[in-house]
């Protein structure tokens, strides 16, 4: 449970404060020991963390070179989502395989995906459009990464999920052929039709440019229509 809660932490792109990751984190008996685990940035402003380390097992910090690192100047702290890494990946892959250090949730080798150049005006994402997938694996795909069944057609039948991201301020919107929700194993399979995002947490708006949706909303949407894909018929 708390290594779930960590990882939707990385997704939604929590941070604390210095002092509480030292006590609720560090300190902790139990979850300092799958903090050590992951590869944690530490912000002073702006998107991109001014570092990013590793709890090491005498509970001091480390960056991707093993050097020491002080958050004097960084106050918030949270785990490092893949996007967040950058050049430093591959440095990063290596520490942990080189500790091996069992990650509780995919971090670093967790798929990273972005929008296309040729694809930054478009509003929706159409890759996966006509795939037919069964309705159990759409739905249980789709529930299980997180999203919810959207607005209901008529009774339980809807035709699309949608997948919060509240601190990008941007909703998920995935469409496919409508289903009754309440009996998804009776149903045939489903076609995708398309993706897009809209501003809010409500869900509301139209679609906005996907060149303006957060690179971690896309790369974990595009992860999600991506396992979709993997039940293709």
């Amino acid at each position: 449970m708390q290594a779930a809660r960590l990882e939707q932490a990385m997704i939604a792109g929590r941070r604390w404060p210095l002092a509480d990751f030292e006590r609720v984190l560090v300190g902790h008996p139990v979850l300092r020991h799958l903090a050590r685990l992951l590869v944690w940035g530490a912000w002073e402003a702006g998107d991109a963390p001014a570092v990013t380390f590793r709890l090491t097992d005498e509970g001091d910090l480390a960056d991707e070179a093993d050097r020491p690192v002080t958050l004097d100047r960084a106050p918030l702290v949270g785990v490092a989502h893949p996007v967040h890494l950058g050049r430093a990946l591959a440095a990063w892959t290596e520490i942990v395989a080189d500790y091996q250090l069992v990650q509780p949730f995919p971090q670093v080798a967790r798929p990273v995906y972005a929008i296309g150049p040729d694809q930054r005006e478009a509003r929706a994402i159409t890759a996966f459009a006509g795939i037919q997938v069964p309705a159990p694996a759409l739905i249980g795909t789709l529930e299980r990464r997180g999203w919810t069944p959207g607005a209901y057609e008529s009774g339980s039948r809807t035709a699309e999920h949608r997948r919060g991201f509240p601190a990008a301020g941007l909703t998920a919107v995935a469409r496919y052929q409508e289903l009754d929700v309440s009996v998804p194993y009776e149903e045939t399979s489903r076609s995708v039709q398309h993706c897009h995002f809209v501003r809010g947490t409500d869900g509301e708006g139209g679609p906005i440019r996907l060149g303006e949706a957060d690179p971690i909303a896309a790369s974990e949407v595009l992860a999600d229509l991506h396992a979709v894909a993997e039940h293709r018929r």
